[in-house]
Parts: structure tokens; sequence; C-alpha cells
């Protein structure tokens, strides 16, 4: 019953109550998008981890025109798998771009709120919201996080450094298991992969930016 910017507010202040924390309860839409862009022009760095196609694509553009390094991460379907995705504008492949290119890729989102759960119900009985065990989430979280930490410090030494050596790739791919139904169901099992994808491993996919 309370927004997800006040419990992780409260979260981070348990932490460290010396941070200066900001937050809007505000959808991301059209009405919204000037306002969202002076947020972002005021940023950083950027982490989209909204749950919809609209509001992915407006802080997409917000991002390029402000050329704000963007992160979006994402889980599949009850979080079979998932993915992170970074944005350097006029650099990498951007969201506009991954949309484009895979659009099936893109619509395997989870089943996060009503809305989506609606979208895909059935004539006689409703689909229940269904985000995913949080096991199975935490590792997108985590590689969202990895790569913001690399942003925000590669002008730093760290003890981490090389690591911009190993995730050189702009979009990864995460699976928790051989989802039945899916094109990764023929996988080979964890055991048996050697070098190619698999399930419980990060695979980087190698992708170019649509100039226009």
């Amino acid at each position: 019953g309370r927004y997800k910017t006040k419990a992780v507010k409260d979260l981070l202040l348990e932490k460290n109550p010396n941070l200066i924390i900001e937050t809007h309860e505000i959808m991301c839409n059209l009405d919204t998008q000037f306002f969202i862009q002076s947020v972002i022009r005021s940023s950083d760095l950027v982490l989209c981890c909204t749950d919809n196609r609209e509001s992915r694509i407006i802080i997409n553009a917000m991002c390029v025109k402000e050329n704000k390094t963007c992160i979006y991460g994402g889980t599949f379907e009850r979080a079979y798998g998932g993915q992170a995705l970074r944005v350097i504008p006029n650099k990498t492949m951007c969201y506009q771009c991954f949309v484009d290119i895979m659009p099936a890729m893109e619509a395997n989102q989870e089943i996060s709120n009503p809305e989506q759960a609606n979208q895909i119900a059935y004539s006689d009985h409703l689909v229940p919201i269904e985000p995913g065990l949080s096991n199975d989430i935490v590792p997108i979280s985590s590689m969202c996080v990895k790569l913001a930490l690399l942003e925000l410090l590669k002008d730093e030494k760290t003890t981490f450094s090389n690591q911009y050596e190993d995730l050189k790739f702009n979009w990864y791919m995460w699976l928790n298991r051989r989802e039945v139904g899916t094109e990764y169901e023929d996988l080979p099992s964890l055991d048996n992969a050697m070098g190619d994808m698999r399930i419980l491993a990060w695979y980087g996919v190698e992708n170019e930016k649509n100039p226009t």
C-alpha cells in the first residue's frame, strides 16, 4: 500500500542517514515528460526501472536529448530470465533501437501490475500478477547496480577497474531456468554448456545502434 519510491527511500536512509533523497510520485507519460527531462538533466546517471514500454521510450528519448547514460533493467515473465541494457547516447544502441530490433523480446516482460495482467487474461479467469521470485530478480538488479557503479566511477581508480574489460558489451542477458515454451527451452544444462548461452550465467550480446 506504499509507493516504491517512499519504501526505497526509507531503506536507503536506514543504511546511510546522511543521504539527501528526492522522490516524485508521478506517472511517467507524455504529460510529465518535460518534468522528467528536467530531472534527467540534473542527474549524472539514470536507471530506468519502470515496467511498461511507454515510460521507457519517454525516458530513453529524454536521456538521448540530454546526453545522459541510462541503464535499463527488466525481467521476463515470472522472472525466468532478464536483461540489462546500458545506453550511452550517440555511442551505443538506445532503447528505441532495442524495441525496433527485438520487439518480441521487449514485449516479454514481467506481469507486475493489474493492467499488464488484464492484457493477457483468459476469457474465463484472470491472470495473477506474477513478477517472479526475489532470488530470480536479484541477479538482474545486481548487474544493473554493477553497470551503474562502473559508470559513476569510470574516472576513479578502484579495485574493480578491470571489469571495464569484462563488461565491454552494453546488452546482457541472464536466464534463471530453461523455460518451457520459449526459445531457451532446449539450451544445454548448466553442466553441459561450454562457452555458449546457458542458464545461471550472463551472456553479452553484440549490437549496433540504428543511425536514424
